[in-house]
């Protein structure tokens, strides 16, 4: 016992994020009565403050971590490749934590013990080519389908800052009308529910042609849209992934969202008719 009680008498300098005011360093808890942030402490058989962080010790300690690239939206980021989250058994966003970024960056973020992640810095030596030109194209709201190289964690991305776009939009015009509290509530809870507005928009961005949804279980839609000439059947579910693309994808349809197999299904269709699997 004396043995295990000595690593903690020698005191050393760390460096470790606080939430809720506790904080965990190599398996061991630790409490300071400070607000959420990244604290300088000293750690022996008691804790001792000492100073708020500076971001070159946040760095340093979180280039120790599994470190992942992201594009941001919010307090979230959307990996630049969706099976490096879901190799831990996470989806396709994750919240990165003291996120202080504006959308359209390459973000790099570490995976602390606690589970969370936390946002390092700029990827200043990621390749934004293609995201530059899907980011003029988004915002001069033109089709990017003729972009070489989008993926469909960059399709994704777009759709979440449209949906993120469409949502403020509608929530700043109607504080500017002089509306009773009872009307404006209201209204909003209609537009929560403009699901078939959302979707027609998505499906017209990639260049498809919604023709009709169908409500099938909790959160789950069949759409029928067509590409060219043939008529898909997909089931997705509210937050536009994919369950079942209607045409085949070597059983990779879950990693795609409504926006990338409309982008596929143009391609494939250069070289001959979707083998389609729902009819």
């Amino acid at each position: 016992m004396s043995i295990k009680l000595a690593r903690f008498a020698t005191e050393k300098d760390i460096v470790l994020p606080i939430l809720n005011k506790v904080g965990k360093f190599q398996g061991r808890k630790i409490s300071l009565n400070v607000p959420d942030g990244w604290y300088s402490t000293k750690l022996g058989t008691s804790v001792i403050y000492v100073k708020p962080a500076s971001e070159l010790e946040i760095k340093l300690a979180l280039d120790k971590c599994p470190v992942l690239r992201f594009y941001p939206i919010g307090n979230e980021g959307v990996p630049l490749n969706f099976e490096s989250l879901k190799r831990r058994g996470m989806g396709e966003t994750v919240e990165i934590l003291f996120l202080n970024t504006s959308p359209w960056d390459i973000i790099q973020a570490g995976l602390w013990e606690d589970n969370h992640y936390y946002f390092i810095g700029f990827d200043y030596g990621a390749d934004r080519e293609v995201l530059n030109q899907v980011k003029t194209k988004f915002e001069t709201k033109q089709i990017f389908n003729d972009i070489k190289g989008i993926t469909p964690e960059l399709r994704y991305y777009t759709i979440l800052l449209s949906l993120q776009k469409q949502t403020l939009e509608t929530l700043e015009t109607l504080e500017r009308l002089n509306l009773s509290s009872a009307e404006r509530t209201k209204r909003l809870k209609e537009f929560q529910s403009t699901f078939q507005g959302r979707l027609r928009k998505v499906v017209a961005d990639a260049g498809g042609e919604l023709v009709n949804f169908y409500k099938r279980g909790a959160g789950r839609y069949l759409i029928v849209w067509k590409s060219g000439r043939q008529t898909i059947k997909t089931i997705i579910n509210d937050k536009f992934r994919i369950y079942d693309a209607g045409y085949c994808l070597s059983g990779e349809d879950k990693k795609h969202s409504m926006s990338s197999i409309i982008a596929l299904a143009k391609t494939f269709q250069r070289q001959a008719p979707l083998y389609l699997t729902r009819t």
